[in-house]
Order: C-alpha cells, then sequence, then structure tokens
C-alpha cells in the first residue's frame, strides 16, 4: 500500500509582520489564510501564495531541507492522484494547505507573492530555506487540546518503525516530511478551493452549530459525554454542512466516520487500560504501520510490541472489531474463543457493538474505498443515511447509544462526570 507523505513546519506566534513591530491580527497564518483567500476569491491573475520556512540560525548542509526530496515527494503523490499537505501549526491552531510545488531561492517572485514577514526577515539578515506553493488552505483547529492531537497524528517513518510527533519534542529539524494518521485524504478533493469558504475561525458560528445540534439532534448532556475530539469532529462537519459544502461529500463523510471511530476507541482503550494492563495484553505493529493485539501469552513477544498501557494512539474499527472478536487459535473469527472476557464489566457495551457495530461492514467497506482505492462515488442519500446515524435525526445517535451503553460501567461514568 501507498504511504503518501507530506510536509510539517512551525511558526512562531509571536514575531512581528513586518516594519515597525507591526502585529498580525492573530497569527501569521491568518494572515497568509486572508490574503490567499482574497486572491482566490478575486480571480487574481495568481491565485497562489508562497510560505516560507524562515532559517534563524545556520544549518549544515545534512540539516538543510533537501528540495529534490520534497519535490520527489510531490511528484510520487500526484502519481498516486493524491495531493500534498504542508502542515502548519504555532501549537495553538492547526493548518493544512494544498502544495503545488517546492523550491528555494531569493527571486522576487517568491517575496511578492506572500505576507510582508518574508521580505522583512530576509532585510535582518534571516535566510529562507523553502518556499511552499500554496493554492488552498484550510484550518483544522483551534486551541492547544485538539491541536497536539492533531501533532501527534503526524510520525516519521524509520527504517518501517513509526515516530510519532510530539509538541513537546525538542531540537527537531524543521521544514520536515512526514506520514500521518489525520484521515484528511480526501481534504482538497472539491472542484471549489476552501479558501472560498467561511474561514473556521469564528467562535460565534461554531457556538451556533453547537446550539443547534443540541437543540435537534443530541442534548447538551449526552453530546457532552461523547469524546471531546468526536464531538469537534461533528461540529466541524456540521460547519461545512450548514455552508453548503456537500461537493465534498467524501470529506464530509470521513469525519462523521472518524468521530465514530474515536468514541469507539475511547471506550475500548481506556476500559482494556483500565481493567486489563495487570494481563499480558500487548498491542503490535506490522510493517504496513497497522497495530493489531496479542491477547494471550501463548504468543511470543517481540522486541517492538507494546503493552496496553503504554498505547497512546487509535485503531481503526476493523482492527477493533478483530480485537473484541478476535479467536486465540488464530486469524479466524470463532465466537466460542473471543475476547469477550475482556468487557465483562460492560455488557451492554460488548451486546452493542455485537448488535450494532459489527454488521456495519458496508460503512467501513465505504470508507476504505474512499481513502485507499478511490473508487467509491458517494451519494448524497448515502451520505445523509450515515449522518442521520451519527447525528440521531429520527432516531439516537449511534454515539449517545455507545456511551450510555458503556456508561453502565461506574468508573467511566465517573471519568466523564
Amino acid at each position: 500500500m501507498f504511504n503518501a507523505r507530506h510536509f510539517y513546519v512551525i511558526f512562531n506566534p509571536s514575531v512581528p509582520a513586518g516594519p515597525n513591530n507591526k502585529q498580525f491580527k492573530i497569527s501569521q497564518a491568518h494572515d497568509f489564510y486572508n490574503e490567499l483567500s482574497e486572491r482566490v476569491n478575486s480571480d487574481h491573475e495568481k491565485p497562489y501564495l508562497y510560505w516560507g520556512k524562515i532559517m534563524r540560525s545556520s544549518k549544515s548542509a545534512k540539516e538543510q531541507f533537501n528540495i529534490e526530496e520534497a519535490r520527489k515527494v510531490i511528484r510520487e503523490n500526484n502519481e498516486k492522484g493524491i495531493n500534498t499537505h504542508l502542515y502548519i501549526s504555532d501549537f495553538n491552531y492547526f493548518w493544512v494547505a494544498k502544495v503545488e510545488d517546492v523550491s528555494k531561492g531569493y527571486d522576487q517572485e517568491y517575496f511578492k507573492n506572500s505576507v510582508e514577514i518574508y521580505q522583512h526577515e530576509r532585510d535582518f539578515g534571516a535566510e529562507i530555506e523553502a518556499w511552499f506553493k500554496i493554492t488552498d488552505m484550510t484550518l483544522v483547529s483551534r486551541g492547544h487540546k485538539e491541536t497536539h492531537q492533531y501533532i501527534g497524528g503526524l510520525y516519521l517513518l524509520n527504517e518501517k518503525k513509526k515516530k510519532s510527533l510530539d509538541p513537546y519534542i525538542s531540537g527537531l529539524n524543521y521544514p520536515m516530511i512526514v506520514m500521518d494518521d489525520l484521515h484528511d485524504e480526501t481534504l482538497f478533493d472539491s472542484s471549489e478551493p476552501l479558501v472560498k469558504s467561511k474561514l473556521r475561525d469564528d467562535e460565534s458560528f461554531y457556538e451556533k452549530i453547537h446550539g443547534t445540534i443540541n437543540k435537534y439532534c443530541i442534548e447538551n448532556e449526552s453530546f457532552r459525554k461523547i469524546a471531546t475530539t468526536a464531538r469537534d469532529l461533528i461540529i466541524r462537519a456540521e460547519m461545512d454542512f450548514y455552508d453548503d459544502r456537500i461537493h465534498n461529500l467524501d470529506a464530509l463523510y470521513l469525519m462523521y466516520y472518524k468521530a465514530l471511530e474515536v468514541q469507539l476507541n475511547e471506550i475500548v482503550i481506556h476500559h482494556l487500560k483500565e481493567n486489563w494492563s495487570h494481563e499480558n495484553i500487548r498491542v503490535y505493529p506490522s510493517e504496513k504501520g497497522v497495530s493489531s493485539f496479542k491477547t494471550t501469552s501463548l504468543i511470543k513477544i517481540k522486541e517492538n510490541d507494546i503493552h496496553i498501557k503504554d498505547f497512546h494512539k487509535s485503531f481503526s474499527i476493523r482492527h477493533l472489531l478483530n480485537t473484541i472478536f478476535s479467536s486465540e487459535y488464530g486469524d479466524r473469527v470463532c465466537e466460542k474463543h473471543s475476547n469477550n472476557h475482556l468487557f465483562r464489566e460492560i455488557p451492554d457495551f460488548y451486546s452493542f457493538v455485537t448488535k450494532t457495530i459489527k454488521p456495519m461492514t458496508d460503512l467501513i467497506d465505504t470508507r476504505n474505498e474512499i481513502v485507499h482505492e478511490n473508487t467509491h462515488c458517494l451519494t448524497l442519500e448515502e451520505f445523509k443515511s450515515f449522518r442521520a446515524k451519527i447525528l440521531g435525526i429520527g432516531q439516537e445517535s449511534i454515539l449517545v447509544t455507545m456511551v450510555k451503553s458503556a456508561y453502565a460501567f461506574e468508573k467511566l461514568k465517573k471519568k466523564a462526570a
């Protein structure tokens, strides 16, 4: 399976925008977004901007960003029909931009087609290590907690081993070439640039959508008990849906799907850590980077296996189902020898997964076809049906039902309070 590579940079939000210590309205990324949006919406002859990576201290040749390797990343992604992302963060906001090209140099083309900070920094002796040509951009998260979760979804692949990025790791060399587990594969696949839509940093708009969900779908007390990231994904999807951005149904579908996946992980992984960390339950990565469980001492433990208590990422829905219903005698699913004993404290949840989540193979297949094969043509009816299941339109939200079934377990109930 092809693993797409992307780019990741950080910036200092306290750096002034230009001469006379002029400050950005919010941040460098916000000003960049606003300028790009203005160009795209006004049919500018150059509907793009360059995001530059400022280098304030000298680097050795080995440490400097490899432009040729970066261009290879874009070329390989293009050959697979995948957009190349530039992830941008100041650890409070997390942005995703669409990259068309990467270059280096001091041609005025770059400075004229970007924000003022780069010319200002160059005047004071700083070098611009790389220029990323950006044609589209959107804000994914705001607030440290959610942003740190997104950064944790980026990783380096070194000798077939994943090394997840941590916001608190120092000494990293930016820009970085990364892979991700963010499930935003179709983010820029719409016919209209995302910068033509309203910026997702409007707190009043966010609260309006939140209130609408509480009033018509999931009342606030139940919504509050859903995992934070799942709630934010639902609100983000609803903000897009409210703006009639249904031309990109795949991206919206994946946000609702990810909310379901996040909530399932929240319950299963927390339960296993809380109640079964004394057992020899381990996670092991495959060569493709996909993790699975070992739940028996009969299986030989390998050096890179991770004990469940030290596991801090998430599983796909399919892998979680394979965990709950896996056989201790091989890969074949066998109810008689399943791992249902791991969930004896929360029988209602186990029953819910058996009767409701396990039969949803069509949703899993649709997700995989969108992400991996690009073969599924999602219809508006299919999308609305899945959205209704998540939000609880004409029925109880599948997330609420899941949470209720797990809250019968007292410790999980206390955790949510």
